[in-house]
């Protein structure tokens, strides 16, 4: 009986503080989040390194990375806890927030999950992996812009924070309860916050355009029913920019990895979304400008994506990094790892790169 009594004290010493060690790790990440930034570019910086200057395997490189970013994701989320005005995502409900999340983390270690997946049963194991985290990903995101009105998924899911702008909370603010609004419309800034007569049928990022609607209830129905086709056509577009990585996988396995048909039929998933939304721009936050304009830059991965890379790209980037190298003083010392893992970046990023 003593003995347990023991063990159950020296148990409840461990927790409480291994709790009270977590508490000062998030109290030092608040107070100087430019160290943490720091560390996590450390880390990265070392991730990049290890395929080529320290030559060590791509898995351990791809760990490190993975571990890097997920260190990353959690300071955000500290930051994003304890200072509730740093992030953006704080302003949805809880179960938005963490559908949001949850995303963040799967974009974090579905690589390294893949390594795991071809390491224990090789190429069957690995496409299963893929197919299976790829499957889980698109259900969460189909969720959240059917259940939330959600316009456009940001990448990551959850934005990163701007360390510079953090302000930690007053201890003695007490923060309003999940889902509602601080404020509504900013005299000044002229910020836009749902009110509570609006229409919740209505997505957020239609609200300024809903605003400026005329007062006639014939103008109003007329373009209510306009802002329901913009609402069907933007939900269009991020279905196609969802399932693409999906049909991408399934359309390889029927076609194999060397055919052109899962190539082309990506490229006109990703250029139809971006056309969808294209015309919408206007109604857009600038949030969501800037995300399309990263998936319109995203289209030049194309170039490193099979088969195309290995019949064109391949040798005209691998001669142009090869002429850097010679010619240019110490460009060599970051060309050359670059040249390296080019291969493996290709083979392990080509099929679902930043989607």
């Amino acid at each position: 009986m003593a003995d347990q009594t023991g063990l159950s004290t020296k148990l409840s010493d461990f927790v409480s503080a291994f709790r009270n060690l977590i508490t000062r790790y998030e109290d030092a990440v608040v107070k100087d989040p430019s160290l943490a930034t720091r560390v996590e570019t450390g880390l990265k910086l070392i991730s990049y390194m290890m395929p080529g200057r320290l030559g060590i395997t791509k898995d351990l490189s791809e760990f490190a990375y993975c571990i890097s970013n997920l260190f990353t994701l959690l300071n955000d989320f500290i930051i994003a806890s304890r200072c509730p005005s740093a992030s953006s995502v704080n302003k949805l409900s809880s179960y938005h927030r963490y559908l949001l999340w949850s995303i963040s983390v799967i974009e974090c270690i579905e690589v390294v999950l893949e390594l795991i997946g071809e390491y224990f049963w090789r190429e069957p194991g690995k496409w299963m992996t893929i197919l299976i985290s790829r499957i889980i990903k698109a259900t969460l995101q189909c969720i959240v812009i059917f259940t939330y009105k959600s316009q456009l998924l940001n990448s990551p899911a959850v934005p990163t924070i701007d360390r510079t702008k953090v302000r930690p909370v007053p201890s003695d603010i007490t923060l309003p309860p999940d889902g509602k609004s601080v404020a509504y419309r900013g005299t000044r800034t002229g910020t836009v916050i749902r009110s509570i007569h609006s229409d919740p049928g209505i997505p957020y990022s239609e609200l300024p355009y809903f605003m400026s609607l005329g007062s006639s209830d014939e103008e109003q129905n007329a373009k209510r029913g306009e802002v329901k086709q913009l609402v069907i056509r933007t939900l269009l577009a991020e279905l196609l920019h969802i399932s693409r990585p999906l049909v991408h996988i399934f359309s390889m396995m029927v076609f194999q990895q060397s055919s052109w048909k899962p190539w082309l039929l990506s490229l006109l998933m990703d250029v139809i979304s971006l056309h969808l939304h294209g015309g919408l721009l206007k109604y857009k936050k600038n949030s969501e400008s800037s995300e399309i304009l990263r998936r319109r830059v995203v289209l030049l991965l194309f170039l490193l994506r099979s088969p195309f890379y290995d019949q064109y790209t391949k040798n005209t980037l691998l001669s142009i990094l090869k002429y850097l190298s010679q010619h240019l003083p110490l460009v060599h010392w970051i060309v050359d790892p670059i040249a390296e893992y080019l291969p493996v970046w290709q083979q392990i990023y080509s099929y679902c790169w930043m989607s």
